[in-house]
């Protein structure tokens, strides 16, 4: 069986922490040519470190979206559902980068999956 892969062009970052800043960042401003940054996902309480560190790097994401503190741990599934399916940058993507905490990992990952994009995670790929 040959497998059919898609380029990865519009990307959804979930997570934009202390990993994603010193390991996805730069690879993204490196491609960005080619690869666009169409929505951030975070929590609230972090949207002005996330904007400012964003901004001073050249990184312009089409869109953000910016959760209440609950979603930090165990966001519900169903919940996350509703959310980007709002949202009309979320529904041009090819691919994800999950880099939540773990505990936050497996929400973001099955609604990528649903939709038949390219997920790209950290490790571990879920927490107790």
């Amino acid at each position: 069986m040959k497998i059919k892969h898609k380029p990865v062009r519009k990307l959804i970052v979930f997570g934009c922490g202390p990993h994603f800043l010193n390991r996805y960042l730069d690879v993204l401003l490196e491609y960005r040519d080619t690869i666009e940054v169409m929505l951030i996902v975070d929590l609230k309480c972090r949207e002005m470190k996330i904007r400012c560190a964003l901004d001073e790097k050249g990184l312009k994401p089409r869109a953000y979206l910016f959760l209440d503190e609950k979603y930090r741990n165990y966001p519900d599934s169903d919940e996350i559902h509703k959310l980007l399916s709002a949202i009309p940058e979320a529904h041009q993507a090819d691919a994800v980068i999950v880099s939540t905490e773990p505990k936050a990992h497996k929400a973001y990952a099955l609604w990528a999956a649903a939709n038949g994009l390219n997920v790209f995670m950290d490790k571990p790929i879920t927490a107790p």
